[in-house]
C-alpha cells in the first residue's frame, strides 16, 4: 500500500479458497469474506474472487 497507508492483511479479513486461475498479471483464488458470517468456527461469508498482483507489476499507487 501507499506509504503511511495501514492494512488489515487478507488473512484476517478472508478465508481463503483454492486456486480458479493464474495468468500474466497474477493469480485469482476463492475466497470468502468473514465479515459476512457467522461464528468464527463456522464462517459462512460472502463468495469472493482475491486476485494475487505481485508488487512488481504495480507501477503506480493510486486512491479511489
Amino acid at each position: 500500500p501507499p506509504a503511511g497507508k495501514t492494512q488489515q492483511g487478507v488473512t484476517e479479513r478472508y478465508r481463503l479458497g483454492s486456486l480458479l486461475g493464474c495468468g500474466g498479471f497474477g493469480s485469482v483464488f476463492a475466497a470468502s469474506r468473514l465479515s459476512d458470517g457467522g461464528p468464527p468456527a463456522a464462517p459462512l461469508g460472502l463468495p469472493v474472487a482475491i486476485q494475487r498482483v505481485p508488487r512488481d507489476c504495480i507501477r503506480h499507487w493510486g486512491e479511489l
